[in-house]
């Protein structure tokens, strides 16, 4: 089974070149240890919430966007030693390829994928989502999932992931945790849904509610309330065969 790690930060509307320039640099890095993709993706469409959304999670300001960002590890072992090995290269200290955005403020964690459909990259466009679910509502929640997959591709979609939380750590200004008002039997989830393009993401949708086999759970197993999301166009998505050589 893979293993994720995850992001979700604000950056400086106007950004992408250099918000690219740098997560290209680290995701070789993590690329040429062992990652099987790397996916970084800029806010499109996403609302503001009641309880919550994304836009809070990160104290997004009037001047920034919302990245999306996620790394795909065989394992997180080979997770644990990629991570490290970019942690410890002189780029990451290199003003020239500073991100532009508030470190400080970013949130991100570690998930074990519990429904894993379709390509870890080649989407376009993504759908992210960021909630809680209750422990012990964990194999109904991944059976709910499970079932929703062939609607999704039946539909478009060309991949789709739903994380459990492993390593998410708390924070004092921001966190994954914070957004989502976890509460202590609750876990944080992280997923997504990968079209190939935003079109075939919003008629997708669009048809899904004209379909009558696509009906809601009777129970749902989490807080839909607290669920953060939104679309995201992928600026960059990595994988092996498309790193420059050393």
């Amino acid at each position: 089974m893979v293993y994720v790690t995850a992001l979700i930060a604000p950056v400086k509307k106007g950004g992408e070149t250099q918000f690219v320039k740098s997560v290209r640099a680290s995701g070789e890095i993590c690329i040429r240890n062992g990652a099987l993709a790397d996916v970084q993706a800029w806010s499109d469409d996403v609302p503001v919430g009641k309880v919550n959304d994304l836009h809070q999670a990160v104290k997004r300001e009037d001047d920034e966007d919302i990245v999306f960002s996620y790394i795909i590890w065989p394992d997180k072992q080979t997770c644990q030693d990629g991570m490290s090995a970019l942690m410890s290269d002189p780029i990451i200290s290199d003003p020239d390829f500073a991100p532009p955005m508030d470190g400080k403020r970013l949130i991100y964690g570690s998930f074990e994928p519990i429904v894993s459909e379709g390509n870890t990259s080649g989407a376009d466009y993504i759908d992210g989502f960021l909630f809680v679910v209750p422990a012990e509502n964990k194999t109904a929640y991944q059976q709910m999932a499970a079932e929703a997959w062939p609607f999704f591709e039946k539909f478009g979609a060309i991949s789709m992931y739903e994380c459990w939380g492993d390593d998410v750590p708390d924070g004092k200004l921001t966190s994954m945790p914070l957004a989502t008002h976890k509460k202590p039997d609750e876990v944080v989830l992280f997923s997504w849904i990968g079209w190939p393009d935003k079109a075939t993401r919003d008629k997708g949708y669009a048809d899904m509610q004209n379909d009558p086999e696509m009906k809601p759970p009777e129970h749902s197993p989490f807080d839909g309330k607290r669920m953060m999301y939104g679309g995201f166009k992928v600026l960059l998505d990595l994988q092996p065969q498309n790193t420059t050589p050393d």
